[in-house]
Order: structure tokens, then C-alpha cells, then sequence
């Protein structure tokens, strides 16, 4: 029989067997390390997007160039089984101290971040990331920065920033430092 033959094989050299049983032990390791170090960090991936974007089933994007009608989220609202809908608005923005402040060199600080505009919101499902220090942003006038914005800056809870524009520049009252993800 085919057994016995097989038998005398693995029995003739038992070395050969035995790094043959090794190499397939290794692989078979090696696919179940890929395959939970993928999981992983898929879940990992999405866990940082929920915290940094809130818990979405959609989101909805102008085409490129093309304005957004804030009308639409109102009509996004009306629909059977919409729970909640916020517009967001992302783009980078150029930040400078309000009062003109200078740099060991003589600089003025300026930073370009990105920014998340939103309404303001008490919904718990559209909280974005959690508040190192002051409050989130809940007028118009209003900024939250991330730490290595509000670093550069040099800036604390309760200085103006002014986002530095081609047009008049805007001044914002920073009200807290928020971690980033």
C-alpha cells in the first residue's frame, strides 16, 4: 500500500522529515501572523476614523471646484431613517498671532494647518477628538487647535489667532487644545 511506501520515506531520512514538518509549521505561523497583524490594524484604522470623523454610514462630497448647497443638509434631515446629518468643511488655513508676536529669530509665528470647520454641536455622535485642554469650539469667533499648531503658535486657551487670507484677515479666539489621533 501507499502508506507504507510514504512511511519509508519519511522513516529513510528523518532529518529531511523533519525540517520538511518545520518549513510547514513556519508557514502555516506565518499566514496566522499576517492575517491577525492585518486584522489588526484594519481595526485599528477604523477605530481612529471613528474618532476622528464620528460614527458615518455617509458622506457626501462636492464634486472638485464646485460649490456645496448648505441647503442639502437640511434636506438630508428630512429623510426616513437619517438619524443625524453635519456638514463639515476641510481645507488649510494659515494661522498668525493676532497680536503680531515674533520668534527667537523675528519672525512673525504663522502656521498652516489642516482645518475641520463644523457646526457647532451637542450631539454625542459627532464629537470629534477628545479636548487636552480648554473647551471645543461653540460660537462663530471660535477655534480648537491641535497641539503642535497651538506649539508653534505659542498660543493658550483665550489668544487670538487671525487666519491670514488674501481678503480681510479673521480673527479667532482659541477656547481649547484638542489630542490628535
Amino acid at each position: 500500500p501507499s502508506w507504507r511506501f510514504a512511511w519509508r520515506t519519511l522513516s529513510a531520512r528523518p532529518a529531511r522529515s523533519a525540517l520538511l514538518a518545520t518549513a510547514i509549521a513556519l508557514a502555516t505561523a506565518l499566514v496566522c501572523a499576517v492575517s491577525s497583524g492585518l486584522q489588526t490594524a484594519q481595526s485599528n484604522l477604523e477605530q481612529r476614523l471613528q474618532r476622528l470623523l464620528g460614527a458615518v454610514d455617509a458622506r457626501l462630497v462636492p464634486q472638485a471646484g464646485a460649490p456645496f448647497d448648505a441647503a442639502l443638509a437640511a434636506e438630508l434631515r428630512t429623510w426616513p431613517g437619517v438619524a443625524a446629518v453635519q456638514a463639515r468643511l476641510s481645507g488649510s488655513l494659515t494661522l498668525a498671532r493676532a497680536d503680531e508676536a515674533r520668534d527667537e529669530q523675528g519672525r512673525l509665528r504663522r502656521a498652516t494647518a489642516q482645518a475641520r470647520g463644523l457646526d457647532a454641536s451637542t450631539d454625542p455622535r459627532f464629537e470629534g477628538l477628545p479636548m487636552r485642554e480648554g473647551r471645543r469650539p461653540a460660537a462663530p469667533g471660535e477655534i480648537a487647535l491641535d497641539p503642535m499648531t497651538a506649539k508653534a503658535l505659542d498660543v493658550r486657551v483665550g489668544t487670538t489667532v487671525r487666519v491670514v487670507r488674501l481678503c480681510n484677515p479673521i480673527d479667532l479666539t482659541v477656547t481649547g487644545v484638542m489630542d490628535r489621533p
